[in-house]
């Protein structure tokens, strides 16, 4: 039975679509590919942070995320704190 190797992690590159930032993660390709064919981002990188994982997904950053939704933060049902 051939022997299995271990992938090396691979540097990925993100641009938030906002602000035009890169950022570059270094991840597992196999978990790059478990991530392609449906499996949760936070359950195949739970080591990442909030904001990389919104990078991934959406390609915008966490300020840039933050600051769209800064109308948002503290509203519970669209009724004013």
């Amino acid at each position: 039975m051939p022997e299995r190797r271990a992938m090396a992690p691979k540097n990925y590159t993100f641009t938030c679509i906002e602000c035009k930032q890169s950022k570059m993660l270094v991840l597992e390709e196999n978990d790059v590919r478990r991530w392609n064919k449906g499996e949760k981002i936070q359950e195949v990188f739970p080591q990442l942070t909030l904001s990389d994982r919104e990078l991934m997904i959406s390609n915008i950053c966490g300020d840039c995320f933050d600051e769209m939704f800064a109308d948002e933060q503290g509203k519970t049902d669209g009724v004013e704190p």
